[in-house]
């Protein structure tokens, strides 16, 4: 899965959010990561910041661990790092969930 340079730039920018450490721990604690190299890269993130990986690092980390983990909701597109877990699992929001099940 690839972005679009609009959302990477994005993306990227919201690695600063606050929600987004939560995000990653989430992620470390699933230990469901493709390789050792992806979890490490992600362990640096979470103690660094994405500014501390190399250029190639950074490449690694956006589409070899965000990318298979990102998704907007079907619904109304957004996307929240709390959320993203359950985004990813059902294709909705929590909020665009419970609209779906009042439909």
């Amino acid at each position: 899965m690839g972005f679009a340079k609009e959302e990477k730039e994005e993306i990227i920018e919201r690695f600063n959010d606050d929600e987004f450490d939560g995000y990653l721990e989430e992620l470390i604690e699933s230990g469901d990561f493709e390789s050792d190299m992806h979890e490490g890269i992600t362990r640096k993130v979470f103690e660094q910041g994405y500014e501390s990986l190399s250029p190639r690092q950074q490449n690694v980390f956006l589409y070899g661990v965000i990318a298979p983990n990102f998704s907007k909701c079907k619904r109304c597109e957004t996307w929240l790092w709390e959320e993203m877990s359950f985004i990813v699992e059902t294709g909705y929001c929590t909020y665009c969930n419970q609209m779906n099940r009042d439909d």
